[in-house]
């Protein structure tokens, strides 16, 4: 890695770096006057770190990103999870529905009575709660998108030191 500005294949080499062994599908593209990173995984939500143009582009920025809770969430899930499509979709109902963390706890209780999930999905969907929440407040989400959007800081912000 370079000195300065890095490259945008730099980026996500840093990306998936820290991801991919933990599952993440990491893409990239340049989207108009920006270079978009898009993560996803299947016990999560997508989610999109926009860079608004080359001055953004930040290591800084990119490791900010990568402490959000949802990636130790995903780093704990268990070793086997027979229903992952399904846990996904449960956590997605959470955030699209606004589902209490306990309200899920007792959607998870009944799908283990009924042998639809396993104890350990279930100890870990009352952990994951909904996709990139930090556990007391709603992602932030782009306007009319169910897709999280962070964006790098304003080239013109300096961080302190």
């Amino acid at each position: 890695m370079g000195e300065g500005v890095p490259t945008q294949e730099e980026l996500v080499a840093r990306v998936r770096g820290a991801l991919e062994s933990d599952g993440w599908e990491i893409l990239s593209s340049e989207q108009h006057t920006s270079f978009v990173i898009k993560i996803d995984h299947e016990l999560s939500a997508p989610m999109d770190i926009v860079f608004p143009t080359v001055a953004d582009y930040s290591y800084l920025h990119i490791d900010l990103v990568l402490r959000k809770r949802e990636f130790e969430i995903i780093r704990r899930r268990p070793s086997y999870t027979p229903h992952a499509r399904l846990l996904q979709s449960l956590r997605l109902a959470s955030l699209s529905r606004k589902w209490s963390q306990e309200g899920l706890t007792l959607v998870g209780d009944v799908l283990l009575s009924n042998d639809l999930l396993t104890r350990e999905e279930v100890d870990w969907l009352d952990l994951a709660w909904m996709p990139w929440s930090d556990g007391s407040e709603q992602p932030l989400t782009s306007a009319g998108s169910a897709t999280p959007t962070v964006l790098a800081p304003p080239s013109t912000t300096t961080m302190p030191t």
